[in-house]
């Protein structure tokens, strides 16, 4: 007959837009058999496991300070807020789990873990550090000496020397690891070769390849083992992995687990079927047909009333989206335009042919040639109808170029958006990043359909 929080002091958990979404209850009691903690019952608009205490009022300072200090308890969060550091959150009693991952990495790929330095602590600090870093995010660890937690520390030290001790004492995950092990192993070869093992493991689920190999010499230093041995022991363990995720699809059958290639490095790749579908697609032939009409027909007037030039049309069109190029010669070309442009070289065929850069030339003969030859029929009295020949076209080319261009671009910012969207859950779809995500994406959308239909394109 009593209210489920009874004798305890009350903690608010705020979802992602500042609403009140459950509780967290500490008891007053000494009982040992009395839980520490109780939560409020899950629901459709709690669940622990997607949820980190203080986010919603840390984002912003996580985004300013590009890091996230992730620590174990309600008070630990509110005495450092209280201190006037504001980049940090906590689990909420539960151990680090995927979905909390997540939500720090909308934010900032750099996680500082602060938790206590006793044993418990230790360990949960090293049961999030796998699954961080299998999310490709940079991970330290600081454990506060033994017999202190944050809410005591900061209050010793106070802010700026709570920050210059966890900034000091801060270890990137193969130190920390390393050093731990190696304590415990206290000189013993077969310790000590499990505790390599350990940190090849943690090494291997680092997605990273050019990341993974900087952690494999850094291992191999601190071990003191050949690093090629270090090498053969990671690339062992990410096979170990692959395996494992191709057992879990076959055993599952799901159609959204990534299919996983043996001989690469790399831990996962999406499937064809769920990459974005401009990515399928070669983008550059887009590009090129506009570095083609840029150099082929540059020189040629686009409106003679405003004496405007094909390149002054295309160039003014493009200035929204010049850097939006994916491939670097032609972006560099688009430069070499616009500089002469602005020094009144005169812009044709003969400029980029005779360039100083051999990149640039070899562009221009590319783009000007072609194995295909157009067929005389003019010579046998055979004119076309219905519209201009290629070379004289250059007015609906340039446009049409133009269209194709943004259009595509817009696509593959949808995509982009999308993938976004969907990584919110039916919980936090009242924050501001979601709803202007969804702004983002109406507003793409009214753009494509607007270029879709200039260019009397279906979309679906």
């Amino acid at each position: 007959d009593r209210d489920f929080f009874w004798d305890r002091v009350m903690f608010s958990v705020h979802n992602l837009s500042g609403k009140v979404i459950a509780f967290g209850g500490r008891t007053l009691s000494s009982d040992k058999k009395v839980p520490k903690y109780v939560n409020s019952i899950e629901s459709d608009i709690y669940n622990k496991r997607k949820t980190l205490y203080g986010l919603y009022f840390a984002k912003s300072p996580i985004r300013k300070e590009d890091e996230c200090i992730l620590v174990e308890g309600y008070t630990d969060v509110i005495s450092l807020h209280q201190a006037g550091i504001e980049n940090v959150v906590a689990s909420s009693g539960t151990s680090l789990t995927e979905d909390q991952i997540k939500l720090i990495k909308r934010y900032t790929p750099n996680v500082k873990i602060l938790y206590d330095g006793d044993p418990a602590g230790i360990k949960a600090a090293l049961r999030g550090l796998d699954m961080i870093l299998s999310y490709d995010m940079n991970v330290k660890v600081v454990l506060l000496p033994e017999g202190e937690d944050p809410d005591s520390y900061v209050s010793n030290l106070g802010k700026e020397g709570f920050i210059e001790y966890t900034n000091e004492q801060a270890k990137d995950f193969v130190l920390f690891k390393t050093e731990l092990l190696l304590s415990e192993a206290k000189g013993d070869p077969i310790l000590r070769s499990g505790a390599m093992r350990d940190v090849v493991g943690s090494i291997a689920l680092i997605p990273d390849p050019i990341k993974r190999s900087v952690y494999v010499q850094q291992a191999s230093a601190l071990f003191q083992i050949d690093e090629q041995i270090v090498t053969g022991e990671v690339n062992k363990s990410i096979k170990g992995i692959i395996k494992k995720k191709i057992q879990e699809r076959d055993r599952n059958s799901y159609r959204n687990v990534p299919p996983v290639d043996e001989d690469s490095f790399v831990v996962e790749r999406k499937q064809p079927s769920q990459q974005s579908s401009v990515q399928r697609e070669d983008l550059n032939y887009r590009e090129q047909d506009i570095i083609r009409i840029l150099i082929s027909l540059g020189d040629k007037i686009y409106h003679e009333e405003k004496n405007i030039t094909v390149a002054q049309y295309l160039l003014t069109n493009l200035e929204s989206v010049i850097d939006s190029f994916d491939h670097a010669a032609y972006l560099k070309v688009i430069k070499i335009t616009q500089k002469a442009m602005e020094e009144e070289v005169d812009i044709s065929p003969i400029f980029y042919l005779r360039h100083p850069e051999e990149e640039i030339r070899k562009i221009a003969i590319d783009v000007m040639t072609t194995p295909y030859d157009y067929a005389s029929w003019e010579d046998k009295g055979v004119i076309l109808q219905t519209q201009k020949k290629p070379e004289d076209n250059f007015q609906k080319d340039s446009y049409q170029s133009i269209l194709r261009f943004k259009l595509d671009k817009i696509r593959k910012l949808l995509d982009e958006v999308k993938e976004k969207i969907n990584e919110y859950d039916i919980n936090d779809r009242e924050s501001e990043d979601y709803k202007y995500l969804i702004k983002v994406l109406q507003k793409l959308l009214a753009e494509r359909n607007d270029i879709a239909a200039e260019l009397n394109t279906v979309v679906l």
